[in-house]
């Protein structure tokens, strides 16, 4: 019977995530490693806001967004504070977060890496304008997405074939200069 109890109560805690306290007075970005289930916290704004590292697919990974948790903050009609706001990114898409709707963005989650267990992430505290009107908190629209040069597939293209053309010009001039040592 005590191996049973012992058996259930592991078997409870392995979907049970840790709670990740951030406090960005002291810091401006934090990198974190997290896992599924994790939880990070933080207080903006006189209130508390989580965000859940929910699921990682393949290509993204997907996060479960609580703003305002201590109902403090007047919210808009027909939203839920106890509804998460499904969120998801990569290491080419970032998220970022108007937590007040004030339209500036005050908070950036940035993918660096992930594997079907873990995402190692950056979280920034900003002040920067936003340049739509979009009411939503949080900018998952990709086209005012920010995108990191080096993880752009053109701008991988390029720099490989700049390479491969500077590698034949470079083999050609030798050959050339090997054939006219040979008939002196």
């Amino acid at each position: 019977m005590v191996l049973l109890l012992i058996l259930l109560v592991n078997v409870s805690d392995t979907n049970a995530g840790k709670i990740i306290s951030l406090d960005f007075n002291e810091k401006e970005s934090y990198v974190i490693p997290i896992y599924l289930t994790d939880a990070v916290t933080f207080e903006f704004d006189g209130d508390s806001h989580t965000i859940v590292l929910d699921e990682i697919k393949e290509r993204r990974v997907e996060f479960d967004v609580f703003i305002y948790q201590e109902r403090n903050k007047k919210i808009e009609i027909g939203e839920d504070r106890d509804v998460p706001i499904y969120a998801f990114a990569d290491t080419v898409n970032l998220l970022k977060f108007d937590l007040n709707r004030d339209g500036v963005f005050d908070l950036k989650l940035d993918v660096l890496d992930y594997d079907p267990q873990k995402a190692l992430i950056e979280l920034t505290k900003l002040e920067e304008i936003k340049e739509d009107t979009i009411s939503s908190p949080i900018n998952t629209n990709n086209s005012n997405v920010e995108k990191k040069f080096y993880n752009n597939t053109w701008f991988l293209v390029s720099v490989a074939a700049l390479i491969i053309i500077i590698l034949l010009i470079i083999i050609l001039d030798k050959i050339k200069k090997d054939k006219k040592w040979s008939y002196h």
